[in-house]
């Protein structure tokens, strides 16, 4: 019998090994990992601990707290918790109360910007005596209500 080289012992049953493959698929716009058992065929997932999220430019899994994606080096989004139409709502209220033009600035967390929006409309109504105050008036309450609505 002619011997046809070394033998490889190296093929143990690691179970660990064989029954566990990665795979990835795209959903929701970003990568995201599942692992299958392929002895039960059933997908084990990937669920998000509650402080982690997704990359928004690579999808990887990162640390909620995380600026920069450690993976890719992109800086990620704040989210809000903030209500837009509610954000827009109170902002819209100052074209009847100018006092109240920066509320939704406030509600946004924009502070010194919803003082001196409230600030602007007050110098505006004023402004209406001199006529200059209808022009300026209705443009720094739209700019209010759609500054909050997109900030939120």
């Amino acid at each position: 019998m002619a011997d046809s080289g070394p033998v490889d012992d190296s093929s143990e049953d690691d179970s660990s090994a064989q029954t566990q493959e990665s795979f990835e698929f795209e959903a929701g716009g970003g990568n995201q990992e599942a692992t299958s058992d392929a002895t039960s065929g059933e997908a084990t997932g990937s669920a998000l601990a509650a402080d982690e999220q997704y990359c928004s430019s690579c999808g990887s899994v990162i640390k909620t707290e995380a600026t920069i994606c450690p993976e890719c080096g992109v800086e990620q989004d704040e989210t809000s918790d903030n209500d837009p139409g509610v954000a827009a709502l109170l902002s819209g209220i100052g074209v009847i109360i100018p006092i109240a033009a920066g509320a939704g600035q406030i509600y946004n967390g924009e502070l010194a910007k919803g003082i001196i929006l409230s600030i602007v409309q007050i110098i505006n109504a004023l402004l209406i005596f001199v006529l200059i105050g209808w022009v300026t008036y209705p443009i720094v309450g739209i700019y209010a209500i759609y500054d909050a609505y997109k900030n939120a």
